[in-house]
């Protein structure tokens, strides 16, 4: 089930949808201007993909695998990998 995209563009912060394998399916307007990337370059890429390589990255990954098993987890901070490396 999609959330309409008019929706998810309406809200100011930035929201990233997973599928059960972790990988993005939808997110808004907002998650694509904060994490550098196109629209369109998005979908399909774990959530991970996106983090500096590291213990974050590890970290966030373990997090996501998690997630079918159990309940979601609390809030995550972490450090985004723009498109252009910043």
């Amino acid at each position: 089930m999609k959330i309409p995209a008019d929706f998810l563009d309406s809200i100011a912060a930035p929201i990233v949808v997973l599928g059960a394998d972790s990988r993005i399916v939808q997110f808004n307007r907002a998650f694509a201007e904060t994490a550098g990337h196109p629209a369109g370059g998005l979908e399909g890429k774990h959530l991970w993909e996106m983090l500096p390589s590291g213990q974050e990255a590890l970290e966030l990954r373990r997090l996501c695998e998690q997630i079918p098993n159990e309940n979601p987890p609390g809030p995550v901070l972490t450090h985004w990998l723009t498109k252009d490396g910043r």
